[in-house]
């Protein structure tokens, strides 16, 4: 129990970035040589969000009627595929919900929160679990690639401040993160990449392999809220003679596009590796675009920050679509040693956290 390290992050989900970030952060800890448990915690709220609880229909809401019948089957299949992926590739703890998180302590030497916006209170309804607020004080506690995601005064800033206080040590995935832990708890923190860069393009590759699809197309990952990603990238297939590929599982057909609703890590990696260019206002669309070293443009939405940080650090912000109406090709010679240093520096810094003994 000792050496164990209890992971808490957003595992349960229908989305493939928070599989792929929690698999990525467990897999980089064993691989370095440590014992490592994601902590299966139920989330109400995020089970809720994510999609992950039997839709209620009322004969007086038609479109209760129809997310039941025609959504629900395809998002619970690709639920399934997730999380018996996770299952088969990592070690995952016994169930845990509010009410027994505590037991947790019985278990783990240290705790680690993270990644993706596991201090989103407007998403996990001020879940406090994810600030550690259920560990003893004879456990440590630790933050890798943390993000808050919301700025905005909520009214709890002081008992937020109080928990991060009470970290070890701070690593988070956004450069405005560090700013505000700073603003509410005076510790500093450090800005690490996103778990999926800690893995190689080749090691994701052999990990999990994109399924090959021979087709001459341009893909969108997630629609910006005006529309303009999902505009723009048909305005490209046109001019180009390509199909536009739309991963959406809410609509119907639309005109224009071909949409896909792959259920597994393998057919969604394979989207992103074989198409021709990416318009995604997805965190992860962008991430394993760039890994892949597809061309691409993005756009923002909700938690805005997270997508402008990352490409400031990484130099690609003139790929931003909301307002450019250009479609530039990115240069990955320039990229490729930055992602590199990215790497290698947060692998250090998890290094550090994983050997932290004081």
């Amino acid at each position: 129990m000792k050496n164990k390290i209890g992971l808490i992050t957003f595992h349960r989900s229908t989305n493939f970035g928070s599989c792929l970030q929690a698999f990525a952060l467990y897999k980089k800890i064993e691989m370095m040589g440590y014992q490592c448990e994601i902590i299966d915690y139920r989330c109400h709220a995020i089970e809720a969000r994510e999609n992950l609880t039997v839709p209620q229909i009322s004969l007086f809401k038609p479109k209760s009627v129809y997310h039941r019948l025609f959504l629900w089957p395809t998002l619970k299949r690709k639920a399934n595929n997730l999380e018996i992926y996770l299952a088969n590739h990592a070690k995952i703890s016994e169930e845990y919900t509010p009410d027994t998180i505590t037991f947790a302590n019985e278990n783990y030497g240290k705790f680690l929160v993270g990644s993706d916006i596991v201090w989103g209170r407007d998403i996990t309804n001020n879940d406090y679990v994810y600030f550690l607020d259920f560990v003893s004080n004879d456990h440590k506690k630790y933050a890798f690639s943390a993000s808050a995601g919301d700025y905005s005064i909520r009214g709890d800033e002081e008992k937020v401040g109080e928990l991060l206080k009470s970290f070890s040590r701070i690593a988070v995935r956004e450069k405005e993160t560090i700013q505000w832990v700073k603003n509410l708890s005076s510790k500093e923190a450090e800005w690490v990449c996103d778990p999926t860069m800690l893995l190689t393009a080749e090691e994701w590759k052999e990990l999990i392999p994109p399924t090959k699809i021979l087709d001459n197309y341009v893909l969108v990952y997630f629609d910006s809220p005006d529309h303009k990603c999902l505009k723009d990238a048909i305005k490209y297939g046109k001019e180009h003679n390509k199909k536009v590929f739309y991963i959406d599982y809410y609509r119907k057909q639309m005109s224009g596009v071909i949409q896909k609703k792959p259920t597994t890590l393998n057919d969604f990696l394979g989207l992103i590796k074989s198409a021709d260019r990416i318009f995604t206002a997805s965190y992860h669309g962008i991430l394993f675009s760039i890994y892949f070293e597809k061309q691409f443009v993005f756009y923002t939405r909700a938690h805005k920050s997270r997508v402008l940080s990352l490409a400031e650090k990484l130099d690609f912000l003139e790929q931003c679509g909301d307002s450019n109406n250009t479609v530039y090709d990115l240069d990955y010679k320039r990229i490729t040693d930055k992602v590199a240093d990215f790497r290698n520096q947060s692998i250090k810094s998890l290094m550090e956290i994983l050997n932290d003994e004081a």
